[in-house]
């Protein structure tokens, strides 16, 4: 596969997370950047969606369901429309923001394409990671069993019917389906698309919604954007966790749209209201938010809560009587509902049992230094969000709902990072983190949407302080061809300055995750050039046996084999229990024998020793030594890589 079959499945990619939610933004009326960056989170929805309805209308995973959904929503947009025609201001249109804001959107995604893809170091890579295993092998049973619904995809390793954020997986299985290319390719495009599509479109509206749209703001945002490593860089290999950097993806696009909703941004007068139509489509993006991953969801209750209560606060200042009460008791009662829907919405308790990362003290430098999870301190991104939040706090000139609307998103993610990373009261922990898994990757990941709006505000002070004085006031001042080139030579230096050592160490981590090399630990050079000639070795209807932890698994979702083992981690039949204790003993007619035959398992790979953990080893007794066994005949072997098949039994 080419770089070329890459970039144009990440086009695909990223059309899906556009087009589908398009309709639904054009019929509510909205126009510009408003519309585009409402439709990558109204997408989410349909995707979402459509994968958890198709199977209940007989439909395999395909456009179909993804347009039946989108023309539905587009319908019920423009219903809601009409009905509510009276009350249906959407505001002005302000064109040359628009071309800025969708200019600045698509600096930070080139930015983070061309980085992250270098990072990738070859379109067919894969995440040598435990979580990758679990993916990888999620979207190949989307692809075989034409279901993308949450409930199919959790039966990948367990036979218990349960939820699985599957909003990723249905992504990808489009991806492949439509393009013809290589199921990890598909993977990759589809995380390139959210992390250099979806979120900057995002990350940029909210920042206009927040902090105005001035070009400064709105191109310095483009900028940071693309230079604070922890999202989506960190997502890129920590776990690897594709859903959340999902949800996380098109989280800011849905927060733009409350911002609107609530009356809290620059475009609104400080208490003047609930706007219905911006509701309507802040509500319409919830469920896409919420189905690519539930801490997504969690995020965006906690974020919007000290703007649900700004708001609340303004309309009780300019009402009286029984509708002031009515106000306080219904911010009260967000509260209360966010508390309650924060303990709903936490995973099982073994799943929670992270430690804090270190001291309550170290948290706080790592918050003040923007340098997350024992990262190295990204000094541009520091001095402008303190610039930036400085200069907030200082204005006179913005109202004070203004200022705290900007600084509530910072205050959210302090307060959930210091609980996460420097407390160890467990209560504490599960009361306050307990949705992000008491994990502290989770929760850093968050970071950026709290520092870009600071940081452009803070580009924006120090550009207006170079207007105020010495030379470079009459140029920073000009609107001609001399300001412009020196407003675009600048934007090209805050650009290149924000990739520097910080954002270097990120993508040397997601070059890592992502290498595969002689001696990686998961799929090594050898084991993926033997898996390549398993189509011409392997029936389709046989099962492969092998340690999921030494990377066998992969024949699944790579060679499009059946494997005894999806995962690491999954729900073991008494017969899967015989065959890997005892395999390597078979005889003819005996138990074990007859355990292989009903499971099918005729082949074993032989992938070594080494593990995807450290947490090893994991021994598969029945597996183990197979050369020496006499129950299994060399079939096929690359380097120190071996496919046999089982003789014993024949």
């Amino acid at each position: 596969m080419t770089w070329v079959e890459l970039g144009a499945a990440v086009g695909v990619a990223a059309a899906l997370l556009i087009v589908p939610g398009l309709p639904t933004a054009a019929a509510s009326g909205l126009r510009g950047a408003w519309m585009l960056g409402a439709a990558v989170p109204l997408s989410a929805t349909v995707l979402t969606v459509a994968a958890v309805v198709a199977p209940r209308l007989g439909l395999d995973w395909s456009l179909a369901p993804v347009a039946l959904v989108a023309l539905a929503l587009a319908a019920l947009a423009g219903a809601c429309r009409l009905v509510f025609r009276r009350w249906w201001d959407l505001g002005p249109l302000r064109v040359g923001a628009e071309w800025v804001t969708a200019g600045a959107a698509g600096l930070a995604g080139a930015v983070l394409l061309v980085r992250l893809a270098g990072a990738l170091g070859s379109p067919t890579n894969l995440s040598q990671t435990y979580d990758g295993i679990f993916h990888l092998s999620a979207v190949r049973w989307v692809l075989e069993t034409h279901d993308a619904s949450p409930a199919s995809v959790a039966d990948v390793n367990s036979d218990t019917s349960s939820f699985y954020p599957a909003g990723f997986h249905g992504l990808a299985a489009l991806t492949v389906r439509l393009t013809g290319v290589d199921l990890t390719v598909g993977v990759n495009a589809a995380w390139l698309a959210l992390a250099a599509v979806a979120w900057p479109i995002g990350i940029v509206l909210l920042t206009r919604a927040l902090a105005g749209h001035s070009r400064v703001v709105l191109l310095a945002a483009g900028a940071v954007a693309a230079g604070v490593p922890a999202f989506p860089v960190l997502l890129a290999n920590y776990g690897v966790l594709y859903p959340l950097l999902a949800g996380y993806a098109v989280l800011p696009g849905a927060m733009a749209m409350a911002v609107r909703a609530l009356g809290v941004g620059a475009d609104d007068d400080p208490g003047a209201g609930l706007k219905l139509p911006w509701l309507l489509v802040t509500a319409a993006c919830v469920p896409g938010v919420a189905l690519m991953h539930p801490t997504a969801l969690a995020a965006l209750l906690a974020l919007l809560t000290p703007w649900v209560l700004i708001a609340g606060a303004g309309l009780a200042r300019r009402s009286g009587g029984v509708v002031r009460v009515l106000w306080i008791g219904a911010s009260l009662g967000w509260v209360l509902a966010v508390v309650a829907a924060l303990q709903v919405l936490r995973p099982p308790l073994d799943a929670r049992t992270w430690p804090p990362t270190g001291t309550l003290a170290q948290a706080l430098g790592e918050l003040a230094t923007a340098a997350v999870e024992h990262g190295t301190i990204a000094l541009v991104v520091t001095v402008l969000m303190w610039t930036g939040g400085v200069a907030l706090v200082r204005s006179r000139s913005l109202p004070i709902e203004r200022r705290l609307a900007i600084l509530a998103a910072p205050a959210v993610v302090v307060v959930l990072y210091l609980v996460v990373a420097g407390i160890g009261n467990l209560w504490l922990r599960n009361f306050v983190t307990g949705s992000w898994y008491n994990n502290s990757p989770r929760v850093s990941a968050l970071l950026p949407i709290a520092v870009v709006p600071l940081a452009a505000l803070g580009v924006a002070e120090i550009w207006r302080r170079l207007g105020d004085r010495g030379p470079l006031r009459e140029i920073i001042g000009s609107t001609g061809r001399r300001g412009t080139a020196v407003a675009l030579v600048g934007l090209v230096v805050l650009t290149g300055l924000l990739q520097g050592r910080a954002m270097m160490r990120g993508l040397d981590g997601v070059a890592v995750a992502f290498d595969v090399s002689d001696d990686s630990r998961l799929m090594s050079t050898d084991e993926r050039t033997l898996l390549e000639r398993l189509d011409d070795e392997v029936p389709p209807d046989a099962v492969i046996a092998g340690s999921p932890w030494t990377g066998t698994t992969l024949a699944y979702p790579l060679a499009d084999r059946r494997v005894l083992y999806t995962h690491v981690l999954m729900d073991v039949t008494p017969d899967m229990e015989l065959v890997t204790e005892k395999l390597r003993q078979a005889k003819k007619g005996d138990a074990v024998c007859a355990a292989a035959e009903r499971l099918d398992v005729e082949y074993l790979l032989d992938f070594g020793t080494l593990e995807v953990h450290d947490s090893g080893p994991h021994p598969y007794p029945g597996f183990r030594s197979p050369a020496t066994s006499g129950a299994f005949e060399l079939v096929d072997r690359e380097g120190s890589a071996k496919l046999y098949r089982l003789t014993a039994c024949d």
